[in-house]
C-alpha cells in the first residue's frame, strides 16, 4: 500500500521518538523573500546557474534558474523538502524523497497515487486531471515517470507537474513544479530544462552505505542482553520542559510551549489501557515485558493538545504493542482525537489509526530481516550506547507514527574528553541532523529544535512553578 501526501504534511520533533511539541500542529512558516521578478525565459533557452546545486542527503543534483533562492520547510518526522523559487514569476519547484516497503512498486505507480490524492484534495468542486502523462521515462539513466495535473475549467488556477525517480527498490524521489496555468508553456519549458541536469550518486553506492549502518544497529541490538535493558530502564521518571527563549534573553520571558513525563520501567501488556482495571485483565494482559510512557501537554495557537503515548515490548523482543492517543482541545469547539495502535509479532506490524468516530485506517508492513528497531529500544538506545561507552554509527529500520511508515535512520554517538556525549540523528535520511547534548548516562541534557526551541531535564517542582507562575494550563494528570 501507498500512502503519499506530497505537499501538507505535519512536522513533529521528539526527544527519542514520539514527544509530542507545538511544530505538530503546523507547518514550517519560515518566512522566505521574494526572488527579483524577471521576464519569462526566451521560447529558445533557459538560463541556468553555472554551477549545480547539491542535495547530498537525496544523492541528487540539479543546475537552477540563474536567479533562484532557495528554502525548506519540514515535513512529517523531520524531513525537509527543498523548495526552489524562480525569478521566473509564480513558478516553484520542490524536491523531496517518498519511500515505501513493497518493492514492486514502481515511477507510474507512485505517479498514480499522487494523482488520486490530488484529485481527492481538490475542494473547487471541480476535477484536477492529467494534462500529459508519461509513465516509462529515462532520465539521468534512470526510470522514471512524469505527470502534469490541473483544472482545466479553472484558467486562474495552478498546473502542478510531478516527475518521479525510482534510486533503488521502493526508493524514489520525486521532482515538483507549480506554476499558474497562464504561464504553463514557459513554466513547463524552464522545469523540464532543470530536472534535465538532475544527476544522482550512484545507488549501488548508497545501498552499501545504508548496508554498513543497518548491520552495526543490528549488531548492536544483538549484543544486548535483558540485564542491559533493564539496566538502562529508569528509577524515576523523567520531566521535561520545551520552551522558545525570548529575545530579550531573560529566562523569565520565555514561552512556554509544552511539558513531558517519561517513564522508562518494567510493566504489563494491560497498562496500554489506563482506564481498565487490573481486576478486569486477561492472562494475556498480565505479561510483564519493558514498557515506556510519554504524558504531555502542548499549547499552540489557542490549541491545548494533551498525548500519550504507551509502549510495550515483550522480554524476548518479539512482540511489541502501543498506544498513542492525542486530544485537540481548541478555544471554541469540541475536542477532536487521533488514536493510534501498532501490533507487531515478529516481522509483521500491523498499524490502526482512528481519527474521530469515522472508520480506522489499518497498514501492514513486513519488517526488514535485519535493523529493525523496537520504538522501546530506540528510547533506551542513549542510554545502552552509554553504557557500552564506544562512539559508534548505527543505522536502523524504524516505524514512524509521524508519517506512517518504516524508514532507515542513522544515530551517531560520539564522546568528547569530559564525558559528555553528543547524538546526532537522521531521520529517513532526508532530514536536517537532531543534535543532542547527552550526560555520561546517556540522559538528555538538551536538545536544540530547528523551530528556536529548547528541550531540556527539569525538575518537577521547578515545572509546576513555571506554569503556574505563566497561569498555563495543566493537564488533570500534570506532573
Amino acid at each position: 500500500m501507498i500512502r503519499f501526501n506530497p505537499s501538507k504534511h505535519l512536522a513533529v520533533w521528539s526527544l527519542f521518538g514520539l514527544l509530542l511539541t507545538s511544530a505538530a500542529l503546523a507547518q514550517s512558516n519560515k518566512p522566505v523573500r521574494e526572488p527579483p521578478k524577471l521576464t519569462p525565459p526566451p521560447s529558445e533557452t533557459v538560463e541556468l546557474e553555472t554551477e549545480p546545486f547539491e542535495i547530498p542527503p537525496l544523492g541528487l543534483s540539479l543546475y537552477l534558474p540563474v536567479g533562484s533562492l532557495i528554502d525548506s520547510s519540514r515535513l512529517a518526522g523531520g524531513e525537509t523538502m527543498v523548495r526552489i523559487i524562480s525569478p521566473y514569476p509564480d513558478w516553484l519547484m520542490q524536491v523531496f524523497a517518498f519511500s515505501t516497503m513493497d518493492p514492486g512498486v514502481d515511477c507510474a505507480a507512485v505517479l498514480e497515487t499522487i494523482i488520486q490524492t490530488r484529485r481527492n484534495r481538490e475542494q473547487t468542486g471541480l476535477t484536477a486531471a492529467p494534462l500529459h502523462r508519461e509513465d516509462n521515462l529515462t532520465i539521468a539513466d534512470l526510470p522514471a515517470a512524469r505527470a502534469y495535473i490541473g483544472v482545466l475549467e479553472d484558467k486562474n488556477s495552478s498546473v502542478t507537474g510531478y516527475t518521479v525517480f525510482q534510486r533503488t527498490a521502493g526508493e524514489f524521489v520525486i521532482i515538483q513544479m507549480d506554476c499558474p496555468q497562464k504561464n504553463f508553456p514557459n513554466g513547463r519549458k524552464v522545469y523540464e530544462t532543470v530536472v534535465a541536469t538532475a544527476r544522482f550518486t550512484d545507488p549501488a553506492l548508497l545501498s552499501a552505505a545504508r548496508m554498513a549502518v543497518v548491520l552495526a544497529g543490528d549488531a548492536f541490538l544483538a549484543s544486548l542482553t535483558s540485564r542491559d535493558l533493564e539496566d538502562a530502564l529508569l528509577a524515576e521518571p523523567a520531566f521535561y520542559r520545551i520552551y522558545k527563549p525570548a529575545k530579550t534573553g531573560s529566562p523569565a520571558d520565555a514561552e512556554e510551549v509544552a511539558y513531558q513525563r517519561l517513564q522508562m520501567r518494567k510493566g504489563q501488556l494491560g497498562e496500554l489501557n489506563p482506564d481498565r482495571p487490573k481486576t478486569a485483565w486477561s492472562p494475556h494482559e498480565r505479561e510483564f515485558g519493558y514498557l515506556v510512557r510519554v504524558d504531555a501537554r502542548t499549547l499552540h495557537q489557542g490549541n491545548i493538545v494533551d498525548s500519550q503515548a504507551i509502549y510495550f515490548l515483550s522480554t524476548d523482543r518479539a512482540r511489541e504493542t502501543w498506544s498513542v492517543i492525542n486530544v485537540i482541545r481548541p478555544a471554541e469547539g469540541e475536542p477532536r482525537s487521533i488514536t493510534q495502535t501498532v501490533v507487531r509479532e515478529d516481522r509483521k506490524l500491523t498499524v490502526t489509526i482512528l481519527r474521530g468516530p469515522g472508520e480506522p485506517e489499518i497498514s501492514t508492513w513486513t519488517l526488514p530481516t535485519q535493523g529493525y528497531i523496537s520504538r522501546v529500544e530506540l528510547y533506551l538506545l542513549p542510554r545502552l550506547v552509554a553504557a557500552k561507552n564506544v562512539p559508534v554509527e548505527l543505522g536502523f529500520y524504524a516505524y514512524s507514527e509521524m508519517n506512517n511508515r518504516v524508514s532507515l535512520r542513522r544515530d551517531v554517538f560520539e564522546k568528547d574528553p569530559l564525558g559528555t556525549w553528543k547524538r546526532t540523528s537522521t531521520i529517513a535520511e532526508v532530514t536536517d541532523p537532531l543534535r543532542d547534548t547527552l550526560d555520561a548516562a546517556g540522559n538528555l541534557l538538551r536538545r536544540e529544535l530547528p523551530e528556536g526551541q529548547i528541550v531540556e531535564p527539569i525538575e518537577r517542582e521547578r515545572l509546576q512553578r513555571i506554569w503556574s507562575g505563566k497561569s498555563l494550563q495543566m493537564a488533570p494528570t500534570s506532573p
